[in-house]
């Protein structure tokens, strides 16, 4: 729990141990490189594996992985190529360069807020947020607003 500027109450929920204890694929980095090769079923389930804690983490704190974790699951399944563990392997990456908090804090005109941010997309995020809370609270006052 950390103070905002306005000295109101945030609290932030972050997954950045369980990020740190994530680990590489089971699959030799020469094995890797051949993008077409057939995975055996050890590496089928090495891939099922890591896509179970990506996923994990996309439910909890990091929404950006949900859709890519879930059609990755298919075509690892349906197709078995080893360009989808190559995919896997970045996205881990991807999630240990940068992983995202949950945030709950004060709004203004609201009890409590809520919103994913990153160190670097913090800013954006939050003037994103007050924006779309604006346009709901204007369509609210306006009457049904057409898309």
């Amino acid at each position: 729990m950390n103070r905002d500027a306005d000295h109101d109450l945030v609290i932030s929920v972050s997954q950045h141990y369980y990020v740190a204890s994530l680990t590489d694929l089971d699959i030799s980095a020469d094995r890797l490189r051949n993008e077409n090769a057939q995975k055996t079923s050890d590496e089928i389930a090495a891939c099922r594996g890591a896509l179970g804690a990506l996923q994990w983490l996309a439910i909890q704190t990091q929404p950006q992985l949900c859709a890519r974790c879930n059609l990755l699951l298919a075509e690892v399944i349906r197709l078995g190529k080893m360009s989808y563990a190559m995919e896997i392997q970045r996205m881990i990456g991807e999630i240990r360069r940068e992983s995202y908090e949950l945030k709950f804090f004060k709004h203004k005109k609201r009890k409590l807020g809520a919103m994913f941010a990153s160190s670097l997309w913090l800013t954006k995020l939050m003037q994103i947020e007050t924006k779309v809370i604006r346009l709901v609270e204007s369509s609210l006052m306006s009457g049904p607003v057409r898309l």
